[in-house]
């Protein structure tokens, strides 16, 4: 198998083989389909060979990260009037969203993919892409809160990491209760 960690992660391009087969993982997985299987096993499963798997994404890793992407693209986006305009209206959408238990696979790709103890390759491009969009609107809405461009960046960091951090937590103890309670300190120190 070719290393394709140090290419830049992308989806497949629309309507592609490669974005047909993600489609089948993704409807897989939102039917209770498991993340853990083996490449062999998904593959099966969406009827396909664990080489086109292969083909298309390189490695597991990609392939759930692609997997992740899509269904967050597929997940409708807040009306203009409810969008979030402040990093803690942001973070309280964003885990709304997150923490229900029909999205619960979110969680479990997320987690496969950047907990070093469940295997993660660490790919590098595929991290980026995964937390960008989150950094690049905490940053923002940090800039227009009125934090300099340096505290902003580090503040987006710290979230990120205290936000997988809870991921990890609400993935592995279900303890919803407890998680919202962090979550809610975690919202209540980004705020203005």
């Amino acid at each position: 198998m070719t290393d394709t960690s140090s290419r830049p992660f992308e989806l497949p391009r629309a309507g592609s083989a490669g974005d047909l087969l993600l489609d089948r993982l993704v409807d897989h997985f939102l039917d209770d389909g498991d993340p853990r299987a083996s490449l062999r096993s998904l593959a099966d499963a969406i009827g396909t060979s664990h080489r086109m798997l292969q083909y298309h994404f390189g490695t597991k890793e990609r392939l759930l990260g692609g997997a992740l992407l899509k269904i967050m693209q597929r997940m409708p986006a807040p009306p203009p009037e409810q969008r979030p305009t402040t990093r803690a209206e942001y973070l309280r959408y964003a885990w709304g969203v997150y923490r229900r238990p029909e999205n619960f696979i979110l969680l479990e790709l997320l987690l496969m993919i950047t907990n070093p103890a469940a295997g993660a390759l660490n790919d590098e491009t595929l991290m980026k892409q995964l937390s960008g969009a989150f950094r690049d609107q905490m940053v923002a809405l940090g800039l227009k809160e009125g934090l300099a461009p340096e505290r902003a960046n580090a503040e987006a960091r710290l979230v990120i990491d205290a936000w997988r951090g809870l991921h990890q937590d609400l993935y592995g103890t279900r303890d919803v209760a407890a998680v919202d309670a962090a979550m809610d300190v975690l919202t209540e120190w980004v705020s203005p």
